[in-house]
Formats: structure tokens, sequence, C-alpha cells
């Protein structure tokens, strides 16, 4: 599979207002979380996670916790906006063998922040004004 083919499965996943998790083999591959058809979280071996993330700039100890209360929740959906970010781009870029659908799978940190694939934000501004 290629990346358009994966866009297109995306997409359509978006379209229909899917809730679950694309699981994406090949390299580096990954997995993409969706609520109500728009992505809320991302994961890749290619990028570092969010726990990662907050160990390296300090704001949890290594072996910490995010519900130890060291990291606000706006902190928090930023830091996975910009994991999820990096991920994505990653999953799209990559060498994709094989796609897994799973219906109703969610991110263990539940739903922080949602974004819309971009061309659903492009096409509904096209969208003529009623």
């Amino acid at each position: 599979m290629n990346s358009t083919s994966l866009r297109h499965i995306l997409y359509e996943l978006a379209e229909a207002g899917r809730t679950g998790a694309l699981h994406v083999g090949g390299s580096p591959g990954g997995v993409l979380y969706l609520v109500a058809g728009q992505i809320t979280h991302a994961e890749s071996p290619a990028c570092p996670g969010v726990g990662e993330r907050l160990v390296a700039s300090g704001r949890i100890p290594a072996g910490g916790s995010i519900e130890d209360g060291h990291v606000s929740r706006p902190e928090l959906a930023s830091r996975c906006l910009a994991a999820a970010g990096e991920a994505t781009r990653a999953v799209l870029r990559g060498d994709n063998a094989t796609v897994r659908f799973v219906e109703g799978e969610r991110h263990l940190l539940g739903l922080i922040w949602a974004a819309r694939p971009p061309h659903r934000a492009r096409r509904s501004t096209l969208r003529p004004a009623s």
C-alpha cells in the first residue's frame, strides 16, 4: 500500500465519522486513533511519545506518571498534539504494508484534543454557504 491509499482510507474513516484505531504496518508504521472521524492521538516507533517527551523535558521524572499532577491538562494537550502531529506525518510518509482498523479502540489517555484531517478542513471551507 502506498501513502495515497493510506490517505484515502483515512479520508473515508474521517468522512464516515468512525471511532477506533487505524493500525499501519510497514516502516515505520504506527497507530492513528480517531474519535468521530477526528485524529485524537497517533503513535509511531519513529517518533518519541508523549511520556518520552515529558521525561526528556524534565516535566516528569523517569518512571513518573502523568497522573502525578506534574503536567496541566492544557500542557498535556499541547504535548499530545505535537507528538501526534509528528507521528501522523511519519506514518503517512512511511512504506506502509498493511492497514487494519479496530472499531472502538481508544488511546489510553482518552480524548485530550481532536484535529480534523487537513483534507476535511479544506473541504468544509469550500462548501457553499447556506
